[in-house]
């Protein structure tokens, strides 16, 4: 965020909605309408899948729209799809 000095500041947002678990390995795209970022996939690497000794990956989506802070579900992902984002 934007401090008085015209700088740039670090903030801690409070967030809403259904928020998903903590990971890493995601990818985070910022979408066309400049206000939304799109998380897909990654894992979590303190928690193991319960039939073996692998981490738990994740096969989901979410969004969060930065304007009102408020996460949902994204769409369902397909398998082999890649994740870019750009302006043409």
């Amino acid at each position: 965020e934007r401090v008085g000095n015209g700088k740039f500041a670090w903030s801690h947002p409070k967030c809403s909605g259904d928020l998903p678990k903590p990971r890493t390995g995601h990818t985070a795209t910022l979408l066309s309408d400049g206000q939304t970022i799109l998380i897909y996939g990654g894992w979590d690497p303190n928690t193991e899948d319960e039939n073996s000794d692998e981490d738990l990956v994740f096969g989901d989506s979410f969004l969060l729209d930065t304007k009102t802070w408020t996460w949902s579900k994204g769409p369902n992902p397909r398998f082999g799809a890649t994740n870019q984002s750009g302006k043409s």
